[in-house]
């Protein structure tokens, strides 16, 4: 079960749950269906380690992707200085609150304590979520609220989101919203303890 997980969630391979157990078949001589493979992954669910290393720089980015035919965004926060993922939330939608939330995610994840400085690009929903949720005064936050695409300064980030969309290439979509968020949560938590540039 673990090995099948592992090579699920792995950062270096990419296999689909069909690719998997013809490994095990092949690998092991095990006979399991797909579907035993899925739930599997959905009772091993893990979250942000609470150990995550949280410093002085975030950036943070949403990516789109889908579950059926159905889109969702996915939102990250992600550390400079550790590479960490230190917040992440699923929604439908592209709004205010769905930024507030991951940022008040984050910022639990870091006892409150507010970061150095944060990177976004250009969504216009960041500015009020970071004013609501890291309580900077304006003056503050027109200093360390970094504004820049991908290519520039939010590069960082933006990496680890085509490192999302080459993970989902083999798979392609979702079969449920439950399946997402054990896979982002397993998938985020290996990502952690290897710790990515």
């Amino acid at each position: 079960m673990t090995f099948a997980i592992e090579l699920y969630t792995s950062l270096r391979v990419a296999a689909s749950l069909r690719g998997i157990k013809e490994i095990l078949k092949k690998a092991f001589n095990v006979a399991v269906s797909h579907e035993t493979i899925r739930q599997w992954v959905l009772k091993a669910k893990h979250s942000i380690d609470d150990n995550a290393i949280v410093t002085g720089t975030w950036h943070i980015d949403e990516t789109y992707f889908k579950v059926r035919k159905t889109g969702y965004w996915l939102w990250i926060v992600r550390c400079k200085e550790s590479k960490h993922v230190i917040a992440w939330h699923i929604s439908q939608t592209r709004l205010l609150k769905d930024a507030r939330i991951v940022l008040r995610k984050a910022m639990i994840q870091s006892n409150g304590v507010r970061p150095q400085k944060i990177i976004t690009d250009g969504l216009w929903q960041y500015p009020v979520a970071i004013k609501k949720e890291v309580g900077w005064n304006w003056r503050e936050q027109k200093v360390r609220h970094v504004i820049s695409s991908g290519i520039g300064k939010n590069a960082f980030i933006e990496r680890l989101n085509r490192e999302i969309k080459r993970r989902l290439k083999w798979f392609s979509f979702f079969q449920a919203l439950e399946g997402a968020n054990a896979f982002f949560g397993l998938w985020f938590y290996h990502h952690n303890t290897h710790a990515l540039t």
